[in-house]
């Protein structure tokens, strides 16, 4: 009798030993195949980072206290608004777009906008002021040139052309490759009409209907 207890529990260990194998087989298995997945009903956060394999981010979404600063060739620059959103990253990680939105003293504001490689090229834009004014707008930009001292001239390009609400004012504008507006098509508030075409100055040199 003591001989098949002894036998039972010896057999009994060993199962367990065999069991306790295959299940962390089973798991290291599932971890290598990048096949883990955990779900969750709700979950605060107040950043999260996509990456690659090797740690590079490529999207970041974020509060404004830890909203990552702009990355050009690797190197950060300071961030002229504090916003919370969503920042792109390309496979050098450089900025490449994103979309914030931003509480400043007197306004509102959101963004949606999509870079060059050293400038913004264009960008969704809205606001609302706490006087009561708003406006919307698309601007589409000239790039900087290449190697430009991003602390010297800015990621803002040179605005070609601009499609803009600005309360109850609409108006479309192409500019020079200098940012002079040349071209303007407005339709104001009170429904007025007009086409005007400029020179560099910002004289205007034909318009329609004529004045």
């Amino acid at each position: 009798m003591m001989g098949t207890i002894e036998r039972d529990i010896k057999l009994l260990k060993i199962y367990a030993v065999c069991s306790t194998l295959a299940l962390a087989i089973v798991m290291l298995s599932g971890l290598q195949s990048g096949e883990r997945r955990e779900k969750f009903d709700e979950i605060d956060v107040q950043r999260i980072n996509i990456v690659d394999n090797q740690g590079h981010k490529f999207l970041v979404l974020s509060n404004k206290e830890k909203f990552p600063l702009p990355v050009v060739n690797g190197k950060e620059y300071p961030r002229s608004i504090n916003p919370s959103g969503i920042v792109f990253y390309d496979e050098k990680g450089t900025e490449c777009g994103g979309i914030a939105v931003a509480t400043l003293p007197t306004a509102r504001r959101t963004a949606i906008i999509f870079d060059y490689s050293n400038t913004e090229a264009i960008g969704f834009s809205a606001y609302e002021t706490k006087s009561g004014g708003y406006g919307a707008g698309i601007a589409i930009q000239d790039r900087n040139p290449l190697g430009s001292d991003i602390m010297k001239v800015g990621t803002e390009g040179i605005n070609r052309i601009l499609l803009e609400n600005d309360n109850k004012n609409a108006e479309v504008s192409l500019s020079d490759a200098k940012g002079n507006k040349r071209i303007r098509m407005h339709v104001d508030s009170a429904g007025a009409a007009m086409i005007q075409f400029l020179n560099e100055k910002g004289e205007v040199i034909s318009s329609l209907p004529h004045n």
